[in-house]
């Protein structure tokens, strides 16, 4: 393999990373949007409750827990 061979996989290999990651970059933004929106949309008041219940959908949205 010559070094344009080489340059073209190397491309190839970027592309399928990067679409990879903008796959998992969906579902966590999709994840922390729908459980922010679920948490702000069910309290009246800003109180220690909601706090927690954010603390959590940050969290779960993180490490990817369902």
């Amino acid at each position: 393999m010559d070094g344009q061979e080489k340059n073209i996989v190397s491309k190839v290999d970027k592309s399928r990373f990067f679409s990879r990651l903008k796959l998992g970059l969906k579902k966590t933004r999709g994840s922390l949007a729908s459980g922010v929106m679920r948490v702000v949309n069910g309290s009246t008041k800003f109180g220690p409750e909601l706090w927690e219940e954010l603390e959590e959908v940050l969290l779960a949205s993180d490490i990817g827990v369902p």
